[in-house]
């Protein structure tokens, strides 16, 4: 599975795992017993954000709005749709032009 990296802000959460993480600061360690980021010879160091790396899911979503897509063309053929539902259609075929580009 392909992942990804998030930029966490220290105020929003801090990692729930020690080891070392990318940060603002460079790479450094985290100490999830006593919360604080530090480097060895170091105290407690004051970063602003952190990477966590999270499953990339953008193949999938781009598959679901593909399939939708087919579906939406389907409705429309079928003259079922709403103009709210036509609106959202032709967001998602603007992304989906934008993604191949």
């Amino acid at each position: 599975m392909r992942t990804k990296f998030i930029k966490v802000s220290v105020e929003e959460r801090k990692p729930t795992i020690s080891k070392a993480y990318h940060t603002n600061l460079g790479i450094v360690m985290y100490d999830d017993n006593i919360g604080v980021f530090y480097k060895p010879g170091h105290h407690n160091i004051q970063i602003d954000f952190w990477l966590e790396e999270v499953p990339d899911m953008e193949d999938e979503m781009i598959e679901l709005m593909k399939k939708l897509d087919t579906e939406l063309d389907y409705q429309d053929r079928c003259r079922e749709m709403t103009g709210e539902l036509y609106e959202c259609w032709d967001d998602l075929k603007s992304l989906l032009t934008k993604l191949k580009q």
